[in-house]
């Protein structure tokens, strides 16, 4: 698992590899991906992911604007 994109196992060394840490493989592994691109791992769970639109915007991110409002009047 760990040449498939997972390499914080070595550190923790589970003793059980679950459907979660299968899926975390698969999806973060290119040809894995492609390869089970439609495979539905059951109890695998979500990858984390927040959406770039969601994400605070980096304009106005200087010292100055400490405790700025998000929207403007």
């Amino acid at each position: 698992m760990e040449g498939v994109g997972y390499p914080f196992l070595r550190d923790s060394s589970p003793t059980r590899i679950t459907p979660r840490h299968i899926q975390f493989a698969v999806r973060n592994d290119e040809e894995l991906s492609k390869l089970l691109g439609i495979v539905k791992i059951a109890n695998g769970g979500v990858l984390p992911k927040i959406h770039q639109t969601l994400l605070p915007s980096k304009k106005g991110k200087g010292k100055d604007e400490i405790g700025s409002a998000s929207q403007e009047f």
